[in-house]
C-alpha cells in the first residue's frame, strides 16, 4: 500500500477532511515513504490524526519536509512506540498539547534544528504524561519531573545528548530548593558537562544540597573540605560532613572518617571509632577498605603484644562489642586483663566490669570492686558510678548510700555526667532507674 494511499483509508475522516490530510501528508514527500509506513500502520488505531497535526507544524512553518527526512522519519517511528505504551486517548491528548505548544517556538535558521526542537517537545510531553500514569497530577512544574527530564537529556533517554536543556530543568527544579538537582547541577559543574570546568561553584551547589539533607551532597561536601577542592582545606568540617554521611550508610564516608579518626585530624584520635568506621566500609564493599581495616588490626595486634596498654584495651573493646572482629567474650577479658596489668584505667574498669557480670571469667565481686578502685585512682569516670551502684544495689558489700554518694562525687569530679545527675536527683533512685534501663556490660 502506498503512503499516501495508507493516509487515506486509515483516517476516518469525511471526505473533504481526508483531501485535506492527503494534502498535509503529501508535504512530507519521498522523505518517509520508504520507512514509515509500517510504522504508520500500527499507529492506525491510536489516533493517527495527531501525526498529521504535527505535520502541519512542520508544513506551515517550513513549507515541506524535504530538508529533515531523518527527524521525520523519527517523529513517524516515534509515533508508533508512543500508541503502544499510551493508548489511544494518551496519545492523542499528548501530541495535541505537544503541537499546541510547538506554534510558539522560534523557527530556527535550520529547518533540521526546528525539527529537532519540535521532535524534543514532544518527547517531553509524552514523558510527562507516561509519568502521570504512576504520579497523578504531574506536571512540568513538578520537581520530580524537571528531574526526569533533565535526566532525560543528560543520558540521552529517547533524545540527543543535550546537557543545556538538561541543565536548565536541573536549574528549574534547584529553584524549589530540590537537594537532588542541586547535587546534580554540581556534579555537572565538576565535571563541566555542557559548562566549563568550574570546581568552585560545583562547590557551593554540593554545599547547599548537603545543607538542604542530601546525604551524597554531604559526603562530597567533607571530601571538599578534605582535599582543599572548592573549598578551604579543614579537617574539622570534612569530619562534620563525614559523620552526617557515615551515619546514613554512606561507605565513601565512613571509610574517609575512619582515617580522620586514626590519624586524629579534625578530630581526638580515637582507633576504636577508626577502627567501627573502616569495618562498617568494608561490610558495604568499599573498595579497599577491607584491606585496610586489616592493616589497622594488624598495627593494633603488634603494639599490644609489645606491651602498648591502650593498644591491649583497644582489642579489649574490639571482641567485647564485634568491631572488625567476631564478638568473643573470652578474647575480650584476654586483653582487658593485658591491659589492666599494663596499667590501663579503661582496662581496669572493663575488666571489674566482666569480673562483676562473669562474662569470660567466673563471677567475682571482690575482684571486681578491686579493679574499679583502681581505675578510679587513675581518674577513669566510669570506675565511679560503677562503686556507687556496688553500694546501692548491695553487690558483694553492704548497703551504704553514704559511701555510694562518696564514690559519685568522684565520679563527677573525672566528668561522668551519670553521676553528675545523680547526685542532683535521689541518688538511690536516680542509680536504680539508670541499672534497669541499662545494661551493665562494658
Amino acid at each position: 500500500m502506498g503512503f499516501l494511499d495508507f493516509l487515506t483509508k486509515t483516517t476516518k475522516t469525511e471526505p473533504d477532511q481526508q483531501a485535506k490530510v492527503r494534502t498535509q501528508a503529501s508535504a512530507l514527500g519521498t522523505a518517509v515513504e520508504s520507512s514509515a509506513g509500517a510504522d504508520l500502520l500500527r499507529c492506525s488505531e491510536a489516533g493517527i490524526e495527531s501525526a498529521f497535526r504535527i505535520s502541519q507544524v512542520f508544513v506551515t512553518k517550513l513549507g515541506g519536509f524535504s530538508t529533515i527526512s531523518t527527524a521525520a522519519e523519527q517523529a513517524c517511528q516515534y509515533f508508533s512506540e508512543a500508541c503502544h505504551s499510551g493508548g489511544r486517548e494518551l496519545f492523542s491528548r499528548v501530541f495535541e498539547q505537544a503541537v499546541a505548544d510547538s506554534h510558539f517556538l522560534v523557527p530556527s535558521s535550520s529547518a533540521t534544528d526546528y525539527a529537532k526542537e519540535v521532535y524534543e517537545r514532544i518527547q517531553e510531553y509524552l514523558f510527562v504524561a507516561e509519568i502521570t500514569l504512576s504520579r497523578p497530577g504531574a506536571n512540568f512544574d513538578d520537581p520530580f519531573v524537571q528531574k526526569a527530564l533533565a535526566h532525560m537529556y543528560c543520558h540521552a533517554d529517547g533524545v540527543a545528548q543535550n546537557y543545556r536543556k538538561g541543565m536548565g530543568w536541573y536549574e528549574r527544579a534547584a529553584v524549589q530548593n530540590d537537594s537532588a538537582a542541586i547535587f546534580n547541577l554540581g556534579t555537572m559543574l565538576q565535571n563541566g558537562e555542557g559548562v566549563p570546568v568550574n570546581i568552585k561553584k560545583a562547590a557551593e551547589h554540593y554545599l547547599k544540597s548537603a545543607q538542604l539533607g542530601n546525604i551524597g551532597a554531604s559526603a562530597m561536601v567533607g571530601h571538599l573540605y578534605l582535599t582543599g577542592e572548592g573549598l578551604p582545606q579543614d579537617f574539622g568540617k570534612a569530619a562534620h560532613w563525614f559523620a552526617i554521611s557515615a551515619k546514613s550508610g554512606d561507605a565513601s564516608a565512613q571509610a574517609n572518617l575512619a582515617c580522620l579518626y586514626w590519624n586524629g585530624q579534625g578530630v581526638e584520635a580515637d582507633p576504636i571509632q577508626s577502627i567501627g568506621w573502616m569495618y562498617s566500609a568494608a561490610k558495604a564493599g568499599f573498595a579497599g577498605a577491607a584491606q585496610q581495616l586489616s592493616t589497622m588490626k594488624t598495627e593494633v595486634l603488634e603494639a599490644a603484644k609489645d606491651g602498648d596498654a591502650n593498644a591491649a584495651c583497644i582489642l579489649g573493646i574490639m571482641f567485647r562489642d564485634g568491631i572488625g572482629v567476631q564478638q568473643d567474650d573470652a578474647e575480650a577479658f584476654k586483653w582487658f586483663e593485658l591491659g589492666a596489668r599494663l596499667g590501663s584505667a579503661s582496662s581496669q574498669n572493663s575488666l571489674g566490669l566482666r569480673y562483676e557480670n562473669g562474662q569470660g571469667v567466673a563471677r567475682d565481686l571482690k575482684k571486681a570492686q578491686e579493679l574499679f578502685i583502681e581505675a578510679d585512682r587513675q581518674g577513669d569516670a566510669d570506675a565511679g558510678f560503677n562503686l556507687a551502684t556496688m553500694y546501692i544495689l548491695g553487690l558483694g558489700v553492704e548497703r551504704d548510700e553514704r559511701t555510694a554518694i562518696h564514690w559519685l562525687e568522684r565520679a563527677a569530679s573525672h566528668g561522668n555526667q551519670n553521676a553528675v545527675e545523680a547526685l542532683r536527683d535521689n541518688p538511690t533512685k536516680y542509680v536504680c532507674n539508670y541499672v534497669g534501663s541499662h545494661l551493665r556490660v562494658r
